[in-house]
């Protein structure tokens, strides 16, 4: 269980650098990352899921459900931050937001997969 964690770790934290690498280089070209990062996600949520051996009806849930959420997070929740610290929107917060969205998304999937191992055993 030791070694699934530490791979965890790893997946999950290196998704969300990837994920905020490609948004703050695409945003820099003033190209839109939306398709890249929902592949991203995409890629991060089914890696997390085939470590923890989910069925492929869970697997495909957990991705329309964090795709969703990851874009509305990224969008308003980054608009919603901006307001409330009244900063303009620069490619940095763009990539900090990416960032933060995907950590969550990547441990939300992370529970339900562990969860469901830990139930089924």
């Amino acid at each position: 269980m030791k070694r699934n964690t530490v791979h965890i770790n790893l997946i999950v934290h290196l998704f969300a650098l990837a994920h905020a690498l490609v948004a703050f280089s695409l945003r820099s070209l003033d190209l839109d990352d939306s398709i890249p990062l929902t592949v991203l996600t995409l890629a991060m949520i089914i890696t997390i899921s085939r470590v923890y051996s989910l069925p492929v009806d869970v697997t495909v849930a957990l991705t329309f459900v964090c795709c969703f959420a990851g874009f509305y997070l990224g969008t308003s929740g980054a608009e919603t931050v901006l307001r409330a610290f009244d900063l303009g929107m620069t490619i940095g917060m763009n990539a900090i937001t990416t960032f933060v969205v995907s950590e969550v998304l990547g441990w939300i999937t992370y529970f339900i997969a562990h969860k469901r191992n830990v139930e089924k055993s």
